[in-house]
């Protein structure tokens, strides 16, 4: 669900944080590892989220084309 998928970029962003091994006080190396890691983190989120966004868009269209289908008649005298 959104909700889990959510939480679990959180928990992922948490970890992989530059800032926390700047205060550990890691070098630039682990530092720039860190910022590329977390962008591909973000890039993965935004890309679901986006995925999301296109399948509820579409679910609600067909939905309103079904309830156009179901409130006009079949058959018309």
């Amino acid at each position: 669900s959104e909700s889990e998928i959510k939480a679990a970029w959180r928990k992922l962003v948490r970890e992989n944080h530059p800032d926390k091994l700047i205060y550990k006080g890691l070098p630039d190396e682990f530092v720039q590892a860190a910022t590329d890691r977390l962008s591909l983190i973000n890039e993965a989120y935004n890309s679901m989220l986006k995925r999301i966004w296109k399948i509820k868009t579409r679910l609600s269209h067909k939905k309103r084309k079904i309830n156009e289908l179901m409130s006009t008649p079949l058959i018309t005298l």
